[in-house]
């Protein structure tokens, strides 16, 4: 490991798909480790570098949503999906539930490639989309229909993520402000279909 200020630089041994020399860069702060790395590393296997994405892109919109619910008025509230009452906010939880019933069929079929771009095409939208139109008015604290929305949305996605990328669901899932499970994501007997 190099000595730098703030910074340290894991060696990755080489792989015939890795470029020799790559690295992945850490820069710690106080209580968060931070990944950056760079594209022309990741450009031999592209697989590799869309799925960084995915997970860091799930690992900071989980965040986001910790942080809007820590600081509502349904932060402790069970219940939470009886307050889901706008009509953006509906529409966009029947675009989930037609999400998770495609998802689950394709991983019935154990055809996990299609059941993960359907996910992910679901996840980018709500990245791209959703939680842009719905921020405003999340940080309103009368709001409780777009808070609520997002955080059955994550709970969605975690458990939509967990076949695939099971070590960031299971910490982001435990981590939830509104966690009131004490059992693991992926221990769940009643689990019938992704969600």
């Amino acid at each position: 490991m190099d000595e730098q200020i703030g910074e340290a630089f894991l060696k990755i041994p080489k792989i015939s798909s890795f470029e020799p020399g790559s690295e992945i860069h850490c820069i710690f702060d106080q209580h968060n480790l931070k990944y950056k790395s760079p594209k022309k590393n990741w450009k031999c296997n592209k697989k590799i570098y869309r799925s960084f994405i995915i997970i860091n892109k799930l690992f900071n919109s989980g965040k986001f949503v910790f942080t809007i619910v820590g600081n509502s008025k349904l932060n402790g509230v069970k219940d939470y999906v009886s307050h889901i009452t706008k009509p953006v906010d509906l529409s966009w939880q029947s675009k989930m539930a037609s999400m998770v019933k495609v998802a689950t069929d394709y991983l019935d079929t154990y055809d996990y490639a299609s059941a993960l771009d359907v996910v992910e095409k679901r996840f980018w939208d709500f990245c791209d989309n959703y939680l842009e139109i719905v921020k405003k008015r999340a940080y309103s604290p009368e709001d409780t229909s777009a808070v609520a929305s997002l955080m059955l949305t994550i709970d969605t996605f975690l458990k939509a993520f967990a076949p695939f990328c099971p070590f960031i669901a299971e910490e982001l899932y435990q981590c939830r402000p509104w966690n009131d499970a004490e059992k693991s994501l992926h221990n769940q007997a009643d689990r019938k279909s992704v969600v």
